[in-house]
């Protein structure tokens, strides 16, 4: 049973199937390289009132999210892109803490699907 109700593990056993173990785990590094910068980028941008750096910041990390099926995190950069599209900061403080809440979820779950790699 999946312990992680906002992750759709079949993300990841597609990419499983896709390129093996050792492309998973790649995918994983690069997961856990590339979404801070993504996360700092879209905090800059809420600093400095540049919306458009938001909005690319989660369109990113929307893709990266289905990528490995973390539903929520894709889901609040979904919602987040869109209100960036609309001009609508509206809180988008709250908006950054969830998705870095999500993604500090998804990074747990996937560290745990890392180390089962190895075994």
């Amino acid at each position: 049973m999946n312990e992680h109700r906002d992750i759709d593990p079949t993300g990841l056993a597609r990419l499983h199937r896709l390129g093996g173990p050792a492309f998973v785990e790649n995918m994983i590094d690069l997961f856990f390289r590339e979404i801070p910068v993504r996360l700092a980028a879209a905090r800059k941008g809420e600093q400095t009132g540049d919306l458009r750096a938001v909005c690319a910041a989660a369109h990113s990390i929307k893709s990266s999210a289905m990528n490995f099926g973390a539903i929520s995190l894709n889901a609040i950069a979904e919602k987040l892109e869109a209100a960036m599209d609309a001009n609508n900061s509206h809180e988008l403080s709250k908006q950054l803490d969830d998705m870095e809440e999500a993604y500090a979820r998804v990074k747990s779950w996937l560290e745990s699907q890392k180390a089962s790699l190895k075994t």
